[in-house]
């Protein structure tokens, strides 16, 4: 499948002025999967450009501006090549076949800010029963359950601009936007974890934390 994506931005000013470094972040990730065939990037005035990454593998174009300018421009045009991927055709870890699981000790140690929580707030979902240590269940299974179970209970909310509301917030409200659900996806394993841990004196790390953070 083949996709072009345009996008463009215009901001105006009463007068010239000078514009300090923008780090640019349009791109999508190529892979396997994703090829960029066309990447056209210009702004307006010119600037000098330098594509990188950043700490999570996206692709940023700084951008160092030397003219000063009554209005600054950014248009892109990209055209993507997408194959198509099924989402399961992955591996497991055997110890995480089933959850819960813990990790092990060297890659807790590296993921360890992923799975703190980032709110206190008791979350609870209608009808999602999490795994326990004395009922496992199939990890892949569950986690489909919760998606689904998440995208027939929050309805889909446009919002453009802002940070991801907190997730009792989204619960209570039963909508969000993408980054509102994602974070709500995050954390309801993890307060499930937290609470075990709390009543069993077992640490439960799992974490979504990654799939929000894209």
């Amino acid at each position: 499948m083949k996709i072009g994506i345009r996008y463009e931005t215009v901001y105006r000013y009463d007068r010239a002025v000078r514009f300090s470094p923008h780090d640019v972040r349009l791109f999508p990730r190529s892979g396997r999967f994703v090829q960029i065939a066309r990447l056209d990037f210009r702004t307006k005035p010119e600037t000098t450009v330098r594509f990188g990454r950043d700490v999570f593998d996206n692709i940023v174009a700084s951008c160092f501006f030397e003219e000063a300018a009554e209005a600054l421009e950014l248009r892109l045009a990209i055209d993507v090549e997408v194959a198509k991927k099924n989402p399961f055709d992955f591996v497991l870890a055997r110890r995480a076949v089933q959850m819960p699981f813990a990790y092990e000790e060297d890659i807790a140690s590296i993921i360890c800010a992923y799975c703190q929580r980032q709110t206190r707030d008791a979350l609870s979902l209608p009808d999602w029963t999490p795994p326990m240590q004395e009922s496992p269940r199939e990890t892949v299974a569950t986690l489909v359950e919760l998606t689904k179970l998440l995208h027939h209970t929050i309805s889909y909310q446009r919002r453009e601009e802002g940070a991801a509301q907190a997730p009792a917030e989204t619960l209570r409200l039963r909508r969000g936007a993408c980054r509102d659900t994602a974070v709500l996806l995050a954390e309801i394993p993890l307060a499930s974890a937290r609470t075990r841990a709390a009543s069993t004196k077992s640490v439960v790390p799992f974490t979504l934390r990654s799939m929000a953070s894209g």
